[in-house]
């Protein structure tokens, strides 16, 4: 997982809400915070699911070549 300094924090929907709206300062940068706390978690459960699925596909197609294949000698 990368580090939190890495993350795209302002992506273009917060920054077009961000000018659409009168935000104070301070309350801008506690939704940053909160959101910078949240963000890492949403990404591990995000990456999660994906290895759930890749798993899930690996095994489909390992045991689609298994009973496909005849054994030693045969061909």
């Amino acid at each position: 997982m990368l580090d939190t300094c890495h993350l795209q924090l302002l992506d273009r929907e917060v920054l077009l809400w961000h000018q659409s709206i009168d935000v104070e300062p301070e309350r801008f940068a506690q939704l940053m915070e909160f959101r910078q706390s949240i963000e890492p978690d949403a990404i591990g459960a995000g990456a999660y699911e994906a290895m759930k699925l890749h798993l899930a596909d690996a095994s489909r197609r390992l045991l689609q070549a298994l009973a496909s294949w005849s054994g030693p000698g045969s061909g």
